[in-house]
């Protein structure tokens, strides 16, 4: 959360190079173009953070809330009541209120996470089991026990966070619209303004759609590597048995010189089966 003293992204004023150059190093750069606006605090504003810009989080998922602090706190109220420290205030409200859009933020990088592993399974797949060994049985095996396990359990708590009834009326709602400045060139221009877009049922919508892809994906990779992988197995399977053959073969093979050169005796039972065959083929 970044609050600010002067400026407020939310009115679309000028920026000069300088106060730009400090976003940017903050990784926060669609503010000008495109606005996520809260619809219970006018004044605050979302934005998804630029992490190849800003070296802090390391290309890690980020989101900031920020806006003008006077213009927050007019939003939310009264902010003695919770506290008197304005910024310790405006937290506790957003904490409460942010809740179940967490929620949101930590599917959709769960389902991004999960659209990177199947991708990793696809294009490494035939480098990985293209020769089938017994390590890579148990690494797909461990693949696929985790994944369909977690994509499974992911669709059905996707339909129950949505399917619920109950709703706190403080729950933060965002809307996804042309920044202020990009609004104003197209009412000067005598154009149409876009229709402003709810944040949280569209993402709410899209996530029940993307889970159900995954849950498809899931179930094609499994029974074609499943397939690839018994195949493979066979094919393991008759190389053994051929090399167990030549081994018994080497294995007579030295038996039999062994045998040669051993010194036996003419009394030996060895030399009664010699006689009696070469009388009878003699």
């Amino acid at each position: 959360m970044l609050l600010l003293d002067e400026f407020d992204p939310t009115e679309g004023d000028d920026i000069d190079r300088d106060l730009l150059g400090a976003f940017r190093a903050l990784g926060l750069t669609r503010f000008q173009v495109e606005q996520t606006i809260c619809a219970n605090a006018p004044g605050l504003f979302l934005e998804k953070v630029d992490t190849a810009l800003c070296a802090s989080f390391k290309n890690e998922s980020a989101w900031a809330l920020w806006g003008r602090r006077e213009a927050v706190a007019e939003s939310i109220g009264d902010t003695n009541i919770y506290s008197s420290n304005k910024d310790r205030a405006i937290t506790y409200v957003l904490g409460r209120q942010l809740r179940d859009f967490f929620a949101l933020l930590a599917i959709g990088d769960l389902l991004q996470l999960f659209d990177g592993k199947y991708a990793e399974l696809r294009d490494k797949s035939r480098v990985r089991h293209g020769r089938f060994s017994g390590r890579r049985l148990r690494r797909l095996r461990s693949d696929f026990l985790t994944l369909s396990l977690d994509v499974s359990s992911l669709v059905r708590d996707i339909g129950s966070f949505n399917a619920r009834t109950w709703r706190y009326a403080s729950d933060v709602r965002f809307t996804l619209n042309n920044s202020a400045r990009v609004l104003r060139s197209l009412e000067e221009a005598g154009r149409q303004k876009p229709t402003p877009i709810d944040l949280v049922e569209r993402w709410r919508e899209e996530y029940v759609t993307r889970a159900r892809e995954l849950a498809a994906v899931d179930k094609d990779y499994r029974e074609v590597l499943s397939t690839v992988a018994s195949i493979g197995t066979s094919i393991d399977t008759i190389k053994i048995s051929r090399v167990a053959i030549w081994v018994s073969l080497a294995s007579l093979l030295v038996a039999l010189v062994t045998l040669l050169v051993a010194d036996i005796k003419p009394e030996a039972p060895l030399f009664a089966v010699l006689r009696w065959v070469i009388s009878i083929f003699g």
